[in-house]
Formats: structure tokens, C-alpha cells, sequence
């Protein structure tokens, strides 16, 4: 009489279906994860965008302030700026270069601002247009650049440089902690404030592209990817 061979498996010990059944849901569970992980880098990219396309600038002016958030607070550059008050524009320039600002020449409008939090660059183009990846030159010659030390950088009409009430309200506001409502003023006066890339600070190249009334931002240096980090909203 034949006898019936038992095939042994995983190093000659006998495998019930629980272990099978163990085997198979931590591979199910491992799966999920990774799909979950995709979609969820999938979802900030798509908020990036959209949240990007929600941020205005309205350029009277046509003078644009590209600024670190902390600066119009800074006593120091307030203080300098007042004296400068009767002061030529090329004065006040210098003072805000001097402070790690940029100015912009550009036709007055409305405008808005494109990131991409994981390519490392913002586009300011015209809003009645449209912005496409592809128009980007990496070989650009920078007509200056900003310096973001607090995470934040403001987007903002020159001529708010002019409203001495509005700087002391937003001073104020920053000196009790409450930053988050010195960008809803920014933005109530017609600003914008987008977050940088590099959590330890940024130092971005300003590219113009004059013809068709947009500017270029990204960082002037390589860095390890380890610093730098994206954020899937705009700053609050």
C-alpha cells in the first residue's frame, strides 16, 4: 500500500495555514502602506498647486517688494526707512537690499505666485495668464536676490513701504507672537506669503523675465535634500 509523501517546506518544519495566513496579511498590510504612502505624496503636490493658485498680489505701483516676514517688523530697517522717507527710490532700494529685500520692476496688475515645493521654485506671473514648468531657464542670470530667515517670505506692493500706520500695526502684531495674523494683514493689503523651501533659511536668485512680466525664484546654492522640506498649504 502506497503511503501518502508529506512535503515539508521553510527548513524542514511543518507550516500551518495560521502562519500562511500570518505571512499573507503582513504582506497585504506592507502593500497598503506603500500605496498609501504614494497617495498621500500624490495629495500634497496637488494641494501645492491648487493652494498656489489661491495666493494674489495686487500691484499698483508696479513696483515689487519681495521681502523676509520678520523685516517689516525689524526696528532697525523701520527706523532707517523713515529717515529715508523724503529719500530717492534708489535710496530706499539700497536700504532694503541692505536688509535682504529685492525689488522688482513689473507693469501694475494682479498677479499670482506658482511653488513647487518639490522642485524648488516659485514663478510670480501676470493672472490673466497662465505658468508652465516648462518656461523655466535654469541658466538665468539672478538680478539679485532674498534672503528668508523666518521660514516666510512677503510678496507685497512698494508703496506699502510708505504707510508708517500699517507698519506699526504689523510691528505690534509680531512682537506679541501673533504672526500668523501679521500674513492676514499682508494679505488684506493686497500681499501675498508663501514659505520657503529650506528650513534652516533660504537664499534665493530673482530672475526677470521683463517681456512677459514674470519673475523667477529658487535657491542660489545646492543643498542636501535632508534640509530642505515642503509644506502641502500655504502659510497660515
Amino acid at each position: 500500500m502506497l503511503r501518502k509523501r508529506k512535503f515539508r517546506q521553510g527548513g524542514g518544519k511543518n507550516r500551518s495555514s495560521r502562519d500562511y495566513k500570518g505571512s499573507w496579511n503582513r504582506n497585504v498590510h506592507r502593500k497598503k502602506k506603500v500605496v498609501a504612502r504614494n497617495r498621500d505624496s500624490r495629495q500634497v503636490s496637488k494641494s501645492s498647486r491648487t493652494t498656489n493658485s489661491r495666493e494674489r498680489i495686487s500691484l499698483e505701483s508696479g513696483n515689487l517688494l519681495l521681502i523676509d516676514q520678520f523685516m517689516l517688523a525689524n526696528d532697525l530697517m523701520l527706523n532707517e526707512l523713515e529717515a529715508l522717507k523724503d529719500a530717492s527710490h534708489e535710496q530706499r532700494e539700497n536700504l532694503i537690499r541692505k536688509y535682504g529685500g529685492e525689488v522688482v520692476k513689473l507693469e501694475p496688475g494682479e498677479y499670482r505666485i506658482a511653488r513647487d515645493p518639490f522642485k524648488f521654485y516659485m514663478a510670480i506671473y501676470p493672472e490673466k495668464s497662465e505658468f508652465y514648468e516648462s518656461e523655466l531657464d535654469k541658466s538665468m542670470k539672478p538680478i539679485g536676490e532674498v534672503f528668508v530667515n523666518t521660514r516666510c517670505l512677503v510678496f507685497v506692493d512698494w508703496e506699502l513701504l510708505n504707510d508708517f500706520g500699517f507698519l506699526n500695526q504689523y510691528s505690534e502684531l509680531w512682537n506679541s507672537g501673533k504672526d500668523k495674523k501679521c500674513r492676514d494683514l499682508i494679505r488684506e493689503a493686497g500681499g501675498a506669503v508663501r514659505y520657503g523651501f529650506n528650513r534652516h533659511g533660504d537664499e534665493l536668485g530673482v530672475h526677470v523675465f521683463r517681456e512677459a512680466g514674470r519673475v523667477y525664484l529658487w535657491p542660489t546654492t545646492e543643498s542636501s535634500g535632508a534640509d530642505y522640506e515642503y509644506e502641502s498649504t500655504q502659510a497660515g
